[in-house]
């Protein structure tokens, strides 16, 4: 798709580059992918699903057998909930991947290191911390300042809508617990339904049991000589597995969709503009369950944006369905955590759900918020085209500079 050639993405076997008999544009090159191809992606993606769950077992039982103390001492600096959410934006930004620190932070509940208090926290952060690579992609167009403006309107969007979400519910959050609430009650509603559940749970369990007992502190790992030294890898060995399943995923998906992505965001920009806002979440939402990766889909509209094909308004709904569909990973690594933490798995996993539908229903019902958010993103955009170097480093800071120096603080005093 785009300037890609085949050679760049001939990845796997059954990709067709139609060139001949004529030459495609450079800025309409398409990959087709056969129905072979599509089938070795679809192996691919079930084979990654299957190690994302394994990793998360694998981290649990590492937890398990490291010892709740241990690792419990390495959450401590997280217990804050102010804290909470610094570590949430630091690390995310550090993975740059908000469906690998929520499907991690979902392990450490199931594990009953991580208390769903502070998880909630965590996943508030983390959708702040995810927002760097769309921006990123922003500032490819800084030496074109109508694009750039333009791009980096797109990207800030999802910054402006995260943070004031995050800035709404945080006190609430403190102070009543809504999330959790809720969040509990549904995920004790989903338990209820013993037939869903259990034989999801019971599934997933037979599945990857035989492999983490294999690899883990009762298998390979269990040679390494120290209880505490196999445990500590397991642990290292999950975390490692989950973002690599979930980077693999997004590129076998996307490999997949990429022509189907194509049509719809031009189909979406033909609208008229009071019908594109419900179907551009919707576009958002069905693009990110592909590729389960709301930075892919997001990054995707940036050059739309740029050139102008796509408006603000229209990708602003798109950065919406984004976020709800990044939420779907956390929900099935929930299945994973069996026994009495399982349920907190799932809370976990709700959180995540909540916390954006809150936000996209809220930005729908309330027009006056929706336009709030875009008007703040293009004035930050107008001001950051006269001074890219500058901004670039504000946004940096953003994210490391700030939530590190106030860790560091909290932690020297």
């Amino acid at each position: 798709m785009g300037s890609q050639t085949a050679a760049q993405r001939n990845y796997f076997p059954g990709t067709i580059h139609y060139i001949n008999p004529r030459l495609v544009p450079r800025d309409e090159d398409e990959v087709q992918i056969s129905g072979f191809g599509k089938v070795v992606r679809g192996i691919g993606v079930l084979l990654c699903l299957y190690v994302l769950l394994t990793g998360v077992k694998l981290i649990t039982t590492g937890v398990r057998d490291l010892g709740y103390a241990v690792v419990a001492n390495i959450m401590d600096y997280a217990t804050h909930p102010v804290l909470a959410i610094l570590v949430g934006i630091l690390i995310t930004f550090g993975v740059q991947s908000s469906t690998v620190i929520t499907t991690i932070v979902v392990a450490a509940v199931g594990s009953g290191v991580v208390p769903i208090e502070t998880a909630v926290m965590l996943i508030m952060g983390s959708n702040i911390g995810t927002c760097f690579t769309p921006q990123l992609v922003a500032f490819g167009f800084f030496r074109d300042k109508p694009k750039f403006q333009r791009a980096l309107s797109a990207t800030m969007t999802t910054w402006w809508f995260n943070v004031s979400l995050v800035a709404f519910l945080f006190p609430l959050e403190v102070a009543f617990h809504p999330l959790r609430a809720l969040s509990d009650q549904l995920s004790r509603w989903l338990y209820g339904c013993t037939t869903i559940t259990f034989s999801v749970s019971g599934l997933v369990d037979a599945l990857i049991h035989p492999v983490v007992e294999g690899i883990g502190t009762n298998g390979l790992l269990g040679y390494l000589g120290s209880p505490n030294i196999a445990a500590a890898v397991s642990i290292g060995l999950g975390v490692i597995a989950i973002m690599i399943t979930i980077r693999f995923t997004t590129v076998l998906l996307s490999d997949m969709t990429a022509a189907s992505a194509r049509f719809v965001f031009a189909h979406s920009a033909e609208q008229p503009e009071t019908a594109v806002q419900i179907r551009s979440v919707l576009t958002g939402l069905g693009l990110t369950l592909m590729t389960q990766s709301s930075s892919a889909t997001i990054c995707s509209t940036v050059p739309f944006v740029g050139t102008n094909t796509l408006s603000l308004r229209k990708a602003f709904g798109i950065v919406l369905g984004a976020n709800l569909g990044t939420t779907m990973s956390a929900m099935i690594a929930a299945f994973a955590v069996s026994g009495e933490f399982g349920q907190l798995a799932m809370q976990a996993a709700f959180v995540h759900v909540l916390f954006n539908l809150i936000g996209v229903v809220a930005v729908m019902l309330i027009r006056p918020l929706g336009r709030g958010i875009i008007t703040l993103s293009t004035t930050v955009a107008r001001r950051a085209v006269g001074a890219p170097l500058p901004a670039f480093i504000a946004v940096l800071a953003t994210y490391i500079l700030i939530p590190f120096g106030v860790i560091a603080l909290v932690a020297l005093f």
